[in-house]
Order: C-alpha cells, then sequence, then structure tokens
C-alpha cells in the first residue's frame, strides 16, 4: 500500500504489488491431463488466459494480468506471458529376440522385444517366407522420443532368412 499526493490531500493507493508467477519445472507426457505448478499464481489475485494444463507434449503459453487492487512489483498491470512443456516420455529401442531365420516353408518374423503399437509405429518387413535379407522400421510416435534423446525419425533392424529352398 502506499500514499499519493494530490492538490486534494493524501489518499491511500490500495494497489498491492505481486510477483510474475513462474514454473520451474517441466512435466512428462503421461496421456492424461496435466498442469505445471504455478508458482505464484493466485486466482483471487491474477486473471490466467491460455494453456493452464494439457495432455499432449509440446509447448504451452499461459498470460497472467493483474485484477483491480494488484500490480506487478513495477506498478504495471499488463499482461505477463510464461511458455511452459510437457516433455515427450521416453522410449526403448525394440530389438529382435532372433535375427536370423533358418527356412522352413512357413512365414517368419521376429519377437520384437521394447515393441509397443501405442508408442511406436513399426514399417518394412515385418514378416517373410522367402530366403532374403529383410528391414524393419520403427518411430516413435507424437509424445515419445527414443531413449538416447536423440531424435532419430527412423530406427532400424536387419533381419535374416537363411537356408535353401
Amino acid at each position: 500500500m502506499s500514499i499519493i499526493w494530490s492538490k486534494y490531500g493524501a489518499s491511500e493507493n490500495l494497489n498491492y504489488k505481486i510477483r510474475y508467477p513462474v514454473v520451474l519445472q517441466n512435466i512428462t507426457y503421461n496421456g492424461l491431463e496435466q498442469s505445471p505448478n504455478f508458482i505464484g499464481y493466485n486466482e483471487n489475485k491474477l486473471i490466467a488466459e491460455g494453456s493452464l494444463s494439457g495432455v499432449n507434449a509440446g509447448i504451452y503459453k499461459v498470460s497472467f494480468t493483474p485484477i483491480n487492487g494488484y500490480t506487478w512489483m513495477d506498478g504495471g498491470v499488463y499482461a505477463y506471458e510464461i511458455e511452459w512443456q510437457i516433455l515427450q516420455a521416453v522410449i526403448a529401442y525394440p530389438t529382435a529376440s532372433i535375427k536370423s531365420f533358418e527356412y522352413n516353408g512357413l512365414e517368419q518374423s521376429p519377437i520384437w522385444i521394447n515393441y509397443d503399437d501405442k508408442t511406436m509405429l513399426i514399417g518394412g518387413t515385418i514378416s517373410a517366407l522367402n530366403v532374403g535379407k529383410y528391414f524393419t522400421t520403427f518411430a516413435p510416435k507424437n509424445n515419445y522420443i527414443w531413449e538416447n534423446f536423440i531424435e532419430l525419425i527412423y530406427e532400424s533392424f536387419t533381419h535374416h532368412l537363411c537356408g535353401y529352398q
């Protein structure tokens, strides 16, 4: 609270000074709606516009404006914008349990360890009947990233079907 002097005398200015809200930690995608901890945000003192919560990995924006009776520490009443983020969830690379097969006249395919159709896409040759060299590719879906944090679009694995027909 401060006292303002004018030609009519002293009057009280009932504007309380508040600090900008901050987000200290990002959150990781889990498939549910999430909201970061906005330190300093009080809905009785600030109007929030934008994204206070989100579901998918990405960058979100929210702006805060003091309500009547409150100002920022510099005396302003402007909108202050914050960016916050939901990080991609980390997933492991799939690996083949068996990379080489002996020809038996039947269609064969590797058993993929760590493969999850909810978190990644699979492409290329998934199973084969004839002798040859085959490639299978994997890509993380939106909201996911490979465990080494290098965002490779596709990771390829080779499997062989060996033998005589």
